[in-house]
C-alpha cells in the first residue's frame, strides 16, 4: 500500500511554508528587497523552477545587482549556502535554504538546561586547531567543568590584549583553583595580568615567584605574631611596613622577631620597632664588628614579591549543618540555576538571541583560534572578529532593551557580588559576607 498526496499542478494553488523562527529571530533585520528575494526563492524551491537573478530581479522589480548582493547577505547570515556545481563558473551558484530550526535548537540541544551546551556543540565543529583543543582541555581540567560562551572571549582578550602565553592562562586558573578562588574569567584575568606585568612567561616562571612569595608570607605571619595582633593576614601597609625592616634597613628576621616581641602591647609599637631597628642600623653602619645581631635566620632576597602566597587560604571549619562551605556551594548552584532559567526565559521570548548567542561564542572561539595558532596576520584577522563581535553585542543588547529585559539580564547574579560566593576575596581574604 502506497500512500499519495495529489499535487497541484499550479503552484499559485500551493502554500509557502515560512518557519515562525525565521519570521521571529531573521526577518526584523533583513533588508526590505532582500526579503522580497528570500521569499520568491523559498516558494520557487517548491515548484522546480529554473531561475536566474535577472528573472528574479524582473519579476520583483529590482535590479539584478540587488539581488546578487540579497543572495550575498543571506549567505553571511546563514540563511542560505551557495552551491558551487562548477569551480570554473563562480558566477553561477544554487541556493541551498538552510534549516533554521536544526541549525539552532539542534546544534544547542540541552543549552536551556546547560549554559554550555552551544558552546560545547559551537566547539565541537569550529575548533579543530590542536593547540586551541589543549588550550581549553587544560583549563576544563582545572576548573572540572565545561568552559561557558563568555569565558572564550574573556581568554581570547587575555591573549590578545596583554599577549598571555596559553601555559601563563592555564597555571592561573590551576592557582586559583588550588586557593579556592572565583574562576570567572574575569577574575583570572586580573591574576593573569599581575604575571604578565611582572614578566613572566611559563608556569616555571610563576612557581619560581610564588615559593619566594610563599616564604615572605610566612614571615609575615610570625611578625605578626611576635607584635600580638590577634589575625594572621598583614595589610597592605603593614606588609609595606614589614619590607621596609628587612629589607631596606638590612635586618635579620630574628632580630625583627625579637624586637617586634618587645613592643607587642605597646600603642605605637610599629614607630617603636622602626626606631630601635633604624638605631641598631645606624650601630652596624659606624662598627665593623657590631654585637648583639643575630646572623641566623636569614631574611631572603630582596626581589619578595608581594602578591599571592599558595598557603594563604582560609581553612575551612566546621560551623553546623550545613557547614559555611556548604552553605556557599547551594549559594552558587541556585544563582547558576536563576541564570539558566532567566536564559531559557529569554530564549523562548527572543529567539534571534539564541542565534546571536550561538553567533557570538564561535567568533570567540575563532579569536581565541587565531591567536593561540600563531598565524601571520592573525592581528588583522582577530580585529576584523572583533569588529563583528562588537556588531553582535550591540544587537543582541538592543534586542535585550528592546524587549523590556536589563542587558545582562542571562548573567549569573552571585548573593555576594565581591566573593561570587567562594568566600574568599582575591587577595586571599575572608569576605565579610
Amino acid at each position: 500500500m502506497r500512500f499519495v498526496r495529489e499535487k497541484s499542478s499550479n503552484y499559485l494553488r500551493d502554500d509557502t511554508s515560512i518557519p515562525n523562527l525565521f519570521i521571529e529571530a531573521y526577518m526584523p533585520e533583513v533588508p526590505g528587497d532582500f526579503l522580497k528575494v528570500y521569499v520568491y526563492a523559498l516558494m520557487c524551491s517548491g515548484t522546480n523552477q529554473a531561475l536566474n537573478n535577472e528573472l528574479i530581479a524582473e519579476r520583483l522589480s529590482i535590479s539584478s545587482e540587488e539581488v546578487n548582493a540579497a543572495w550575498d547577505w543571506l549567505a553571511k547570515k546563514k540563511i542560505i549556502k551557495k552551491h558551487y556545481p562548477d569551480a570554473l563558473l563562480p558566477q553561477r551558484f544554487d541556493v541551498i535554504f538552510v534549516d533554521l530550526k536544526a541549525e539552532v535548537f539542534d546544534a544547542g540541544e540541552g543549552y536551556s538546561d546547560r549554559r554550555e551546551g552551544d558552546a560545547e556543540s559551537m566547539r565541537d565543529t569550529s575548533l579543530d586547531d590542536p593547540a586551541v583543543q589543549a588550550l581549553f582541555r587544560e583549563i576544563e581540567q582545572a576548573i572540572g567543568r565545561p568552559i561557558s560562551g563568555g569565558d572564550y572571549q574573556r581568554i581570547g582578550a587575555l591573549l590578545n590584549e596583554w599577549e598571555a602565553s596559553p601555559e601563563i592562562i592555564v597555571e592561573a586558573y590551576r592557582y586559583r583553583v588550588a586557593k579556592g578562588w572565583s574562576l570567572a574569567a574575569s577574575n583570572v584575568g586580573e591574576t593573569v595580568k599581575e604575571w604578565v606585568e611582572r614578566g613572566f612567561e611559563t608556569a616555571e616562571d610563576v612557581n619560581a615567584w610564588l615559593a619566594q612569595s610563599d616564604i615572605r608570607e610566612s614571615q609575615y605571619r610570625q611578625i605578626m605574631k611576635s607584635l600580638g595582633l590577634g589575625r594572621p593576614k598583614a595589610t597592605d601597609a603593614e606588609k609595606k611596613q614589614f619590607d621596609y625592616w628587612l629589607d631596606e634597613l638590612g635586618m635579620s628576621l630574628n632580630d625583627v622577631l625579637n624586637v617586634a616581641a618587645k613592643a607587642a602591647g605597646k600603642n605605637d609599637m610599629f614607630s617603636y620597632v622602626k626606631k630601635v631597628i633604624e638605631s641598631e642600623r645606624d650601630k652596624r653602619a659606624g662598627r665593623s664588628a657590631p654585637g648583639g645581631a643575630s646572623s641566623s635566620g636569614g631574611r631572603t632576597s630582596g626581589n619578595s614579591g608581594r602578591g599571592y602566597g599558595r598557603s594563604g587560604g582560609v581553612a575551612g571549619h566546621a560551623g553546623g549543618k550545613p557547614s559555611r562551605k556548604q552553605i556557599l556551594e547551594m549559594r552558587r548552584k541556585s544563582s547558576e540555576d536563576a541564570a539558566a532559567g532567566r536564559q531559557k526565559e529569554i530564549y523562548e521570548k527572543c529567539p534571534r538571541i539564541r542565534v546571536l548567542d550561538a553567533e557570538i561564542t564561535r567568533l570567540n572561539m575563532e579569536s581565541v583560534s587565531l591567536l593561540v595558532s600563531g598565524a601571520s596576520g592573525r592581528r588583522s584577522a582577530v580585529d576584523a572578529i572583533n569588529r563583528a563581535l562588537e556588531e553582535k553585542q550591540a544587537e543582541r543588547a538592543g534586542i535585550m532593551t528592546e524587549s523590556g529585559f536589563p542587558e545582562d539580564y542571562t548573567e549569573i547574579r552571585y548573593h555576594c557580588p565581591l566573593c561570587k560566593d567562594t568566600g574568599i576575596l582575591d587577595d586571599g581574604t575572608q569576605c565579610r559576607c
